[in-house]
């Protein structure tokens, strides 16, 4: 992040003196009309709003990005639940599983001792 700012402050100060250099005054024509100005005034001029619309495009990006980040955070939240909910499935299959082998272990214990019996 800090070299970005870096690297923008030294373009800027590059377009700035590059401007400063062409300070002569141009004819600009724009649709129907034509205007005498300083080139260094459209130089900085035409810098801002290519800068403005790089923002621009960025900033859909970012939200486009984010809403996308949203929906995965919510689909993540949703298997998390549903895997929750089978741990919660499975350990009841266990604990019903431990009490038939304890019957069984019963039943076995209680046969023993009538076998022995007779």
């Amino acid at each position: 992040m800090k070299y970005n700012i870096v690297l923008m402050l030294i373009f800027a100060v590059i377009i700035a003196l590059f401007a400063i250099v062409n300070s002569t005054v141009v004819t600009v024509s724009f649709m129907l009309t034509e205007i005498n100005v300083s080139l260094a005034l459209v130089i900085i001029v035409s810098a801002l709003i290519g800068a403005i619309i790089i923002i621009l495009f960025d900033s859909f990006q970012r939200i486009k990005t984010n809403k996308q980040i949203k929906q995965l955070n919510k689909k993540i939240q949703d298997f998390e639940k549903t895997l929750a909910e089978k741990d919660s499935e499975i350990e009841k299959v266990n604990e019903a599983l431990a009490n038939k082998d304890k019957m069984i272990e019963e039943y076995k214990e209680k046969d023993k001792i009538v076998t022995n019996q007779e």
